[in-house]
C-alpha cells in the first residue's frame, strides 16, 4: 500500500527512504516491496523496545539487494532517526522526495 500511495500521490526525481521496522514484521518482505521505488534507503531503528535493530536491519537489506540482483537503491545506515533526517536532506536536491 505505500508504494502505491507514493506513486499516486507524489512526484519527485528521487525517492530518499528512511526505513525502520519493529522486530516482529516481515522485515524482508517490506524491504523486497519498496525496492522498485527507492533510490536511497537508509536504515535506521526506531526507539520502541521492539525495534529491529538497525545494524541486523542494515545487513539484512545489503542481502536482499544482492538476492534481488538490482543496482539502486544506495543502502545507508544511521543509528537514530534524526540522524537519518540528516543524512536524506544532505541528498535531497528540490524535486526529490524523503519518507
Amino acid at each position: 500500500k505505500l508504494v502505491f500511495e507514493i506513486k499516486e500521490n507524489f512526484q519527485y526525481e528521487k525517492l530518499h527512504l528512511i526505513f525502520a521496522v519493529l522486530s516482529d514484521k516481515d522485515a524482508k518482505k517490506m524491504l523486497q516491496i519498496i525496492w522498485s521505488i527507492t533510490d536511497n534507503l537508509i536504515i535506521t531503528e526506531s526507539k520502541s523496545f521492539r525495534r529491529y535493530p538497525y545494524e541486523k536491519l542494515y545487513i539484512l537489506a545489503k542481502k536482499v539487494k544482492k538476492e534481488m540482483k538490482v543496482g539502486p537503491p544506495k543502502i545507508f545506515k544511521r543509528k537514530t532517526i534524526s540522524n537519518s533526517i540528516d543524512l536524506a536532506m544532505k541528498f535531497s536536491k528540490e524535486n526529490d522526495l524523503i519518507c
